[in-house]
C-alpha cells in the first residue's frame, strides 16, 4: 500500500513540474534584419579608411564577410569631399582625404538591400606629446631551456621586471583624454615570427591623487591599461611611474614598448567598451555591447592619436 501511495505521489509531482515548465520556441527569438556596419579609426596626417560589413542576429551563425561594393561618402565640416565605391585589396574603402586637426569629419555608407547609415561628426584629439621616458631594469630570472633550437639560445627569462617613467606634456585650455599601455614584442621559442602581447603594470606614481578620475583595466592586483584625463594637470607635465613585471617566458631579443594614446570622448568610449567586451570570461557576466556612434547601424567612426616608445 505504501509503495502504491509513493508511486502515485511521485507521478503527480512529475506531472505538476512538467505542467509548470515553459519551453521557449526559436520563434520567440526572431532573426533581426541585418544592418550595415562601418568601422574607421582615423589619425592625423593619415588617409581616412572605412571597413564595411553587415550585422548578424544572435542566432545567425553565418560568416561575417566584408562588403566591398558599397558607396562610402566622406564629409568634412558638413560637406561631402570624397566618394569611394569600391574597397581595395585590404577590404577597406581608402579615401583621398587626409584627416587634419581643427576639422570635423563624418561618413555615410549605402548599399542596395540595406538602410543607409551615417556617423556623427568627429574630430581629432590633441597630438600625443611626451617628455623624458626612462626604463631601469629591476630584477630578472634566467632559466636554461631543456632543449636547444636554431632560432634561440638555450636559455630564456622566466621573470623580468623594470621601473618605467613616462612624462606626458599636456596642452592647456582643452579637455584631453589619454590611455597608457605596455606591450611586449617577442618571438616564440619555436618560431622567429614576432607576436605582441599586453603586459601587466603596477602603477607606482607617488601623486596618484592627480589620477583620482582614472579607469584601469585590471588583472588581479595589476593594471594593464590606464585611461585618464587631464582635469588635475591641465597644461602641465605629468609623470607616470610604473613597474612592469613579466612572469612569462621571454627571449633575450624581446622588446617592450609604452604606447600612449590621445583620445576623443567617442574613441575613449569605444576602446573602453571593447576592452570590457573582450574581458568577459564568465558565462554569468552581463552581456555588453561595444559602443557605437553609427546612426541606423553599428560601428565606430572616431579620431585618435598614438605614439609608441621602445623601453627595452
Amino acid at each position: 500500500m505504501k509503495t502504491m501511495r509513493f508511486t502515485y505521489l511521485l507521478s503527480f509531482a512529475i506531472l505538476f513540474i512538467a505542467g509548470c515548465s515553459e519551453y521557449e520556441s526559436i520563434e520567440d527569438f526572431p532573426i533581426a534584419k541585418p544592418t550595415l556596419v562601418a568601422n574607421s579609426l582615423f589619425r592625423a596626417d593619415s588617409a581616412i579608411k572605412v571597413h564595411v560589413s553587415r550585422s548578424l542576429s544572435v542566432l545567425d551563425n553565418a560568416e561575417i564577410l566584408p562588403i566591398t561594393d558599397a558607396r562610402v561618402v566622406i564629409f568634412k565640416d558638413g560637406l561631402p569631399v570624397d566618394t569611394i565605391s569600391q574597397a581595395d585589396e585590404s577590404q577597406y574603402y581608402v579615401s583621398g582625404i587626409v584627416a587634419e586637426l581643427g576639422h570635423k569629419y563624418s561618413v555615410m555608407v549605402s548599399r542596395s538591400g540595406y538602410d543607409t547609415i551615417s556617423s556623427a561628426q568627429e574630430s581629432l584629439p590633441a597630438s600625443v606629446s611626451t617628455g623624458r621616458i626612462t626604463a631601469i631594469p629591476v630584477d630578472s630570472t634566467l632559466t636554461e631551456l631543456w632543449y636547444h633550437t636554431d632560432i634561440h639560445d638555450d636559455s630564456a627569462f622566466t621573470y623580468y621586471s623594470m621601473d618605467v617613467g613616462v612624462t606626458i606634456q599636456d596642452p592647456g585650455n582643452q579637455h584631453n583624454i589619454y590611455s597608457l599601455i605596455v606591450m611586449k614584442g617577442d618571438s616564440s621559442i619555436f618560431s622567429s615570427e614576432p607576436f605582441y602581447t599586453i603586459r601587466n603594470a603596477l602603477f607606482t606614481t607617488s601623486d596618484m591623487a592627480l589620477l583620482d578620475n582614472a579607469n584601469f583595466e585590471t588583472s588581479d592586483s595589476y593594471h594593464y591599461i590606464a585611461y585618464f584625463d587631464d582635469r588635475n594637470f591641465d597644461g602641465k607635465d605629468y609623470q607616470f611611474k610604473l613597474r612592469i613585471e613579466d612572469n612569462e617566458w621571454t627571449t633575450f631579443g624581446a622588446r617592450y614598448y609604452v604606447v600612449v594614446k590621445s583620445l576623443t570622448e567617442t574613441s575613449y568610449k569605444y576602446f573602453r567598451s571593447l576592452s570590457h567586451n573582450y574581458n568577459e570570461t564568465s558565462p554569468f557576466d552581463e552581456p555588453s555591447r561595444v559602443f557605437t556612434n553609427i546612426h541606423n547601424g553599428f560601428g565606430i567612426f572616431a579620431g585618435y592619436d598614438s605614439k609608441s616608445f621602445r623601453i627595452r
